[in-house]
């Protein structure tokens, strides 16, 4: 199993056995954001991997939720099998500019109030798209993640430090360090390749469940 493989299908159990016994009405939204030191092709396996697999697992259908220009640059035509809820703010009408010709989910606006929440809240637009062919409660997975960890190349860019690179991969600065043999930690030189192995696989995609 290739590392992208592994890493979807550990955080693929990671999520359905959070949301197990748990019954709601509307599909489950893959929030992929955290793309950094990925390339395109790295996203998209991971991203087929994870969303097959939790709709495997959960036997429920699942909904792909992204920014319009992510939808449009990064993600595959492939996974316009899965309904989209683009994230478009302060528009008339969301882009058309993605690969798919609808949508089923819109947040419209960042600045919502709702009783009871002290902070703004997102407003969003939903159609039947959105919403489960079975809403009765979920198992959990009886099969267990094949892995807890993962192995990515991430490509230093101008600006990066060892800090701010483990921060974003919720690792320390001397495990890249020793992974690496890193003589000076304090240069990297802009294209260099790190091999960074996260253990914490779960924080890279986040799912969102549309109650």
């Amino acid at each position: 199993m290739s590392c992208e493989n592994s890493q979807a299908e550990y955080q693929a159990h990671f999520f359905v056995s959070l949301i197990s016994n748990k019954e709601f009405n509307g599909k489950i939204a893959m929030d992929f954001e955290d793309l950094a030191g990925l390339t395109n092709s790295e996203i998209n396996k991971i991203s087929k991997s994870f969303i097959k697999r939790v709709e495997e697992l959960s036997g429920k259908e699942a909904v792909i939720y992204s920014d319009a220009s992510n939808a449009f640059y990064v993600l595959d035509k492939s996974l316009t099998k899965y309904p989209l809820w683009i994230a478009d703010y302060g528009v008339r009408q969301p882009s058309n500019q993605v690969k798919w010709s609808t949508w089923s989910g819109w947040p419209y606006s960042g600045n919502g109030r709702i009783p009871g929440i002290s902070r703004t809240v997102d407003l969003d637009y939903f159609n039947k798209g959105m919403l489960l062919e079975d809403s009765s409660k979920i198992k959990k997975p009886t099969t267990k993640p094949t892995s807890k960890s993962t192995t990515i190349i991430y490509r230093v860019k101008s600006g990066d430090t060892l800090s701010k690179i483990a921060k974003l991969y919720h690792t320390t600065v001397d495990a890249i360090v020793a992974e690496n043999h890193i003589k000076n930690p304090n240069l990297l030189n802009k294209n260099e390749k790190l091999h960074i192995t996260i253990h914490d696989i779960k924080h890279a995609i986040h799912m969102h469940l549309f109650m």
